[in-house]
């Protein structure tokens, strides 16, 4: 969607004549570390997907064609699945997983303050059981760098929430909020090439307009 002309001067007018510099500015700012700091997200994501795939071979099913040709553990994306997050942290090894009792995996779970019941204990294990496990060294080697790049990955994601934390509470500052209700209240379709559209032409960044509450409630784009 394409904001109109006459629209998009007359917001010019407003934020260049109305807004504060400082605000202005640190919001560019912070934006900018944010968009870094998710590209870092990325990177580590992809390497702890990479060390799985040597660790759990078929823990993540990546790819059309190996999803026609393997039944996943879950079907839920790897990255929304919270017990799956939760078994990399606890025990991503799966020589470890096929010596323990289902009860067992549910205690490891447990002393992790994570939910886990026997049914999909059970399930998980079975799943282990079924792979063909990789040479001892080469999971020990994994695992040890798959700990340090989830430490890194949530390290990295407290910091985006609080870059994010920062940014709403500079909005409130500026007069994006007014223009993100404005635009949500006058087009019925809000997409990202409207807020694009709109920010390239007042000379400022995307994510000056991303952020704020609307009558759809919270919105923002990464």
């Amino acid at each position: 969607m394409q904001l109109p002309s006459a629209t998009c001067c007359g917001v010019e007018k407003a934020l260049h004549s109305s807004q504060p510099a400082g605000s202005i500015w640190s919001c560019k700012q912070l934006d900018r570390v944010r968009l870094s700091k998710v590209k870092i997200r990325t990177i580590l994501q992809n390497q702890i997907l990479g060390h799985l795939d040597r660790i759990f071979p078929s823990l993540v099913i990546i790819g059309d064609q190996a999803k026609e040709r393997y039944t996943p553990l879950f079907a839920t994306d790897f990255w929304e699945c919270k017990t799956l997050q939760h078994l990399i942290r606890v025990c991503p090894d799966p020589r470890t997983l096929v010596a323990m009792s289902p009860q067992d995996l549910v205690n490891a779970f447990h002393a992790r303050h994570y939910p886990l019941g026997r049914i999909r204990a059970t399930k998980i294990i079975a799943y282990a059981k079924k792979v063909l496990l990789p040479n001892a060294e080469l999971i020990a080697v994994r695992c040890e760098l798959l700990h340090h790049d989830l430490a890194l990955l949530e390290e990295v994601e407290h910091h985006i929430v609080q870059l994010e934390d920062r940014l709403r509470t500079l909005l409130a500052e500026t007069l994006y909020q007014v223009l993100t209700l404005f635009l949500v209240q006058n087009y019925t379709a809000v997409n990202n090439t409207g807020f694009a559209s709109c920010a390239s032409r007042t000379g400022h960044a995307v994510s000056e307009c991303r952020w704020g509450q609307g009558p759809f409630g919270r919105w923002r784009m990464s």
